[in-house]
């Protein structure tokens, strides 16, 4: 599976991201079902044309209360072919009118278990900096957990990530070729990539991949599966 793009501002190399719309007001006060619609409709990214309709494919709790992750399919440009078919994901909260995060992902099958695709940051207002990070999954990957560092000390905190996998009726709807997976998490403050991995378990609980900042195979790692606090 392909990156192809992100709808937020990248600010250096190391592929950190600028949130530009904060709080809103709470449209409700809980997520949509799963195979639904998503609770804010966004139009899609300009260079991409929407095949399907916009359908929520997971749902979760963070720290700040409830998230959606929203997909829809998509049509490469006829003059493009080389871009090819996918799907757009996107990510909706509580207590943000709009969406916080955006990329769109080649169709196909995932050649890793695990893949950090990119990391969002809110560094304004300072009291409500948050870092995001989503990525593609196997099919196989049930549960997902976030490890970090906050500026490199030697604590490791742990956060449960938002996990959707999309197969059967779900994905026909959404008019993809395989099987895909996605997750989000979002944790407090400003966290550097190099200081955050993701761990991938499957149904039964055993770890069977893991990805460090944005540049990592997903190659599954001889860790002992941690304890989310």
């Amino acid at each position: 599976m392909r990156w192809r793009c992100r709808w937020v501002l990248v600010v250096g190399a190391v592929g950190l991201c600028v949130l530009a719309l904060v709080a809103g007001a709470l449209a409700r006060t809980g997520p949509g079902q799963i195979g639904g619609p998503p609770t804010r409709p966004v139009d899609p990214p300009p260079e991409e044309r929407q095949s399907s309709p916009a359908r929520i494919v997971g749902v979760g709790r963070d720290y700040s209360g409830w998230v959606e992750i929203v997909a829809y399919g998509t049509e490469g440009e006829p003059e493009s072919p080389s871009q090819g078919d996918g799907f757009c994901v996107w990510l909706e909260y509580g207590k943000f009118r709009f969406p916080s995060f955006g990329s769109c992902l080649a169709a196909g099958p995932i050649e890793r278990t695990i893949a950090i695709e990119d990391t969002t940051q809110l560094i304004s207002p300072k009291r409500f900096r948050f870092s995001e990070f989503a990525g593609a999954l196997s099919p196989d990957v049930a549960r997902v957990v976030v490890e970090y560092r906050r500026n490199g000390n030697g604590k490791t905190y742990r956060t449960q990530a938002t996990v959707a996998q999309v197969s059967g009726t779900l994905q026909n709807e959404l008019d993809q070729p395989a099987p895909f997976g996605y997750f989000a998490a979002k944790v407090r403050g400003l966290i550097r990539t190099k200081d955050a991995r993701a761990l991938a378990y499957n149904s039964a609980g055993d770890l069977i991949g893991s990805t460090r900042g944005l540049s990592s195979p997903g190659i599954p790692v001889p860790i002992s599966p941690p304890q989310v606090n």
